[in-house]
């Protein structure tokens, strides 16, 4: 009998999906080009709520509401992305990255609670 209050699988994901979503933002942000750093947000965007829908919509009986990936994704990617341009006077990379990393992960977990638990009292299910 699992009486664990930490879900291992589930941090792990958060930890690999605030990774891609870090990554794809460093990516997007080489130069000073800010069309591809938008483009960037907006295609890890896309590509991360696509696989939460697919996922979602595989469940027989949907425990989760759609809004849970509708406000779940797009937080933390405005939020990697916002950190990254008031990070940027910082001198050392690793900190500015880490501090994109660090925010992200906290607005998905708070993007995905607000989504599962707020949001559908608002809206029809």
């Amino acid at each position: 009998m699992d009486t664990s209050a930490l879900d291992i699988p589930a941090l792990l994901v958060m930890l690999v999906v605030t990774a891609v979503i870090t990554a794809a933002i460093a990516l997007a942000g080489r130069g000073d080009n800010r069309r591809n750093r938008w483009l960037g947000a907006l295609g890890v965007t896309v590509v991360l709520m696509a696989l939460g829908l697919i996922d979602l919509l595989r469940e027989s009986p949907r425990e989760t509401h759609l809004a849970t990936v509708f406000i779940g994704i797009p937080l933390p990617v405005l939020g990697a992305v916002a950190t990254r341009a008031i990070t940027r006077p910082l001198k050392h990379a690793w900190v500015r990255w880490l501090c994109v990393f660090l925010v992200t992960f906290v607005l998905l977990l708070s993007g995905l609670l607000i989504g599962a638990a707020i949001a559908p009292r608002f809206l029809p299910s």
